[in-house]
């Protein structure tokens, strides 16, 4: 293969030299565009590369080096579209790029073609279809050259990526260590590209709820980037999108507002009102407001996210039927639960022609409504839904051969709070190791000064929290914690108050 490419390189290099006037205005045209790439300028990125390819067109031969431009405009025009969201006309270009790729037997050009590909996938939604793209790419590369080259470091961040997504974090901190290394080995600490090694780190730490070391990676991240992009750059904007949610997870929401305020002046400058990230952060604002208390504003803020959605993606997206979950959470925080269970409906409406779905998130779906059904005292119906949801969580579980025992310390239980009397009755001056193991971020001293007494000290740290990680709180995280801290027995206590009339896995368990 090599000999080949170098062969036709030698013999398109004598059709049209290096030095010609056209090759010559063809990579200028490119490097400007490339400039304006790098800053999100993509109306005058498009312009540099249309006349480039309009120069390429009229060359009395194209050469190797003019075929190579040519390729590399059309990814990075693929790129612009996937910035923009046009995901149709970034697909075209993917295929152009593919096409081009194997006219020319470049190897590495085809599989950067795949990760277009898989990056159009990723989302689309369809993380398993992006993860056999990035899969195919990372084999090619590697079988071309080595793996410590940045082509491979890219393959590895975007697999860890979308092991993120479906929550495989051991597989993801891995890659993302290697990119790092194999960044800062070709372009030092102060680079971009290190700066987004950083800030994916920090991801990965604020999902582990470690958001002290999360917080120290983002900083990092964004002093590389404000020194080199400047302040108003949309790689930063992200960078403060990233610090408030570390905020967020902190219970600082003040914080977290300041933060996603920023990060939403920037974003609408560069992508306008309708774009996903834009959604995102409304939803983020609308979360915000609703652990302060602020349903009204929390409301308009899904609302605002959920318009966005349905006119970006459709409404058959993953996103707008979270959008619907979000607006139903929000209403039964209201008290008016005949909306929130119309919301929910909408939802599940929307989820049952999805194909290929998460089923945790119709079990999701069945608990939500089973609490608003309870608070209108429909308990049969209540019940019913929470049976369901139990049902596929079994068979979720059930079905990785997982060990009984261990299926039901993942399932969630929307009561978890009826248990903090029995844990204060149990726990003891343990609580400070709980507050560790758990990662919360607050002060021991202030929690011993306002409450005399070991019960009332751990039913606050409970309840702190509760707040903290509602509404993914269940049994499950309880019993991970106490198992770090060494207190099965107060696990083993919380099973053995179960009602068996009322919890499906009561039989199940095998202790």
């Amino acid at each position: 293969f090599i000999i080949t490419l170098l062969l036709q390189i030698h013999i398109m290099a004598d059709l049209l030299p290096v030095h010609h006037p056209i090759t010559q205005q063809v990579q200028s045209l490119y490097r400007l565009g490339q400039g304006c790439y790098n800053d999100y300028n993509h109306q005058q990125a498009l312009a540099y590369y249309s006349q480039a390819l309009q120069q390429i067109g009229i060359a009395p031969n194209v050469t190797m080096t003019l075929q190579l431009i040519k390729c590399d405009i059309y990814q990075d025009i693929a790129t612009i579209c996937i910035r923009q969201y046009e995901l149709i006309k970034a697909s075209r270009f993917a295929c152009k790029v593919q096409g081009l790729a194997l006219q020319l037997q470049d190897q590495i050009r085809f599989a950067q073609s795949l990760d277009i590909q898989g990056d159009i996938k990723k989302l689309q939604g369809k993380d398993k279809q992006a993860l056999n793209d990035y899969m195919n790419s990372l084999e090619i590369k590697l079988y071309v050259i080595n793996d410590e080259n940045l082509h491979v470091a890219n393959s590895y961040h975007k697999i860890a990526n979308i092991y993120m997504i479906q929550g495989k974090y051991d597989g993801a901190f891995p890659m993302y260590e290697k990119t790092l290394r194999i960044r800062q080995q070709k372009f030092g600490d102060n680079h971009p590209d290190v700066a987004i090694s950083y800030q994916k780190m920090a991801y990965f730490y604020y999902k582990q709820s470690k958001h002290n070391i999360a917080h120290v990676l983002c900083q990092k991240a964004l002093k590389i980037d404000l020194k080199i992009l400047g302040d108003q750059h949309p790689v930063v904007a992200h960078l403060y999108y990233n610090l408030g949610q570390i905020e967020f997870g902190k219970n600082k929401y003040d914080d977290a507002l300041h933060w996603y305020q920023k990060s939403l002046e920037i974003k609408l400058k560069t992508y306008g009102d309708y774009h996903p990230h834009i959604a995102n952060l409304y939803g983020d604002i609308g979360h915000t407001y609703s652990r302060q208390g602020k349903y009204e504003q929390a409301q308009s803020m899904h609302h605002k996210s959920l318009k966005v959605r349905l006119h970006v993606l459709g409404n058959n997206h993953l996103d707008v039927i979270t959008s619907y979950q979000n607006i139903a959470t929000v209403y039964h925080h209201q008290q008016q639960y005949d909306q929130s269970i119309a919301m929910n409906k909408k939802a599940k409406r929307l989820l049952d022609q999805q194909l290929g779905h998460d089923p945790s998130k119709m079990a999701t779906l069945y608990d939500s409504m089973a609490k608003s059904y309870t608070e209108l005292h429909c308990y049969k119906i209540a019940y019913k839904l929470r049976k369901r949801s139990r049902k596929i969580l079994y068979r979720q579980y059930k079905d990785i051969n997982m060990d009984q025992k261990d299926i039901y310390r993942c399932i969630k239980s929307q009561d978890v709070m009826k248990y903090f009397p029995l844990i204060a009755n149990t726990i003891g001056g343990d609580w400070t190791k709980f507050v560790v193991v758990s990662d919360l971020t607050i002060d021991i001293n202030i929690i011993r000064s306002e409450n005399h007494l070991l019960y009332d000290q751990a039913m606050k740290v409970l309840h702190i929290w509760y707040t903290k990680n509602a509404p993914s709180v269940g049994i499950h995280q309880l019993l991970n914690i106490f198992q770090q801290m060494g207190r099965a027995d107060i696990s083993i206590r919380i099973i053995d108050s179960l009602d068996k009339k009322k919890h499906y896995f009561r039989t199940c368990l095998i202790l």
